[in-house]
């Protein structure tokens, strides 16, 4: 591929994740899912060892009432919600299930909202302090157990260290109340789908490529004028 290629194709990557929310048919954007699970066994690298969330690892921390954060990939800098302001969560007998609402019209939050929808961020994380755990040994290794945890905050990542969370876009105006949702096992279900987003991203880039097209033609054509008027053509 030549250079030329290649820096097309880089452009139009990020003019593709340029588009309205409105494409995909969502007015009240937000963000739903799974933040953790409960018994799903995971490497936590800093501390070199094999994990696993007990059911209800952050009972007491929801029950606080303290305002509990959600960020993007564990960083201050990319905080857009706390319990205190739009973000709702719930434990089930699966795990702490979320539901974020977004600011609409918010170029920050829209600009997360589309990273969702065509899945470059569509993981999930926790940041806690351990209260209380135990050990297991399961096929020779060690296990450690969390029975409790002092939640801080979620974080949308691209890779959760706890198989199976989850992040999609949904429309909130649509939607039964999160509770509901788990209730009716509908947490998922009607979410935007990859497909759909980029669908509307490649639509939109094909848009900009257009109209940048015909105003380099106009122009051209208005410098071709000019010249010809001036005797120089």
């Amino acid at each position: 591929m030549s250079r030329f290629a290649v820096n097309m194709e880089f452009k139009f990557v990020r003019e593709a994740d340029r588009f309205d929310l409105r494409d995909v048919g969502v007015s009240a954007p937000a963000l739903q899912g799974y933040a953790c699970l409960w018994n799903k066994v995971h490497w936590y690298a800093r501390l070199r060892r094999w994990e696993a969330f007990a059911p209800g690892a952050f009972a007491a921390s929801l029950m606080s009432g303290k305002a509990i954060s959600a960020y993007t990939e564990h960083e201050e800098i990319g905080l857009f919600a706390t319990t205190a302001d739009r973000l709702e969560l719930i434990q089930d007998q699966w795990g702490l299930a979320f539901r974020v609402q977004l600011r609409k019209g918010d170029d920050h939050q829209e600009h997360l909202a589309r990273k969702v929808a065509v899945r470059e961020w569509s993981e999930m994380s926790v940041g806690y302090r351990t209260v209380r755990e135990h050990t297991a040994t399961i096929g020779g290794k060690t296990l450690h157990i969390l029975d409790e945890c002092d939640l801080s905050e979620i974080s949308i990542c691209k890779r959760g260290a706890v198989p199976g969370t989850s992040c999609r876009l949904i429309d909130a105006r649509h939607r039964k109340t999160l509770r509901e949702d788990l209730r009716g096992g509908n947490l998922l279900k009607g979410a935007v789908t990859a497909n759909a987003a980029r669908k509307a991203a490649c639509d939109q880039a094909f848009e900009n490529v257009k109209a940048s097209t015909e105003f380099m033609y106009d122009r051209l054509g208005a410098i071709v004028a000019d010249a010809r008027a001036a005797g120089l053509m």
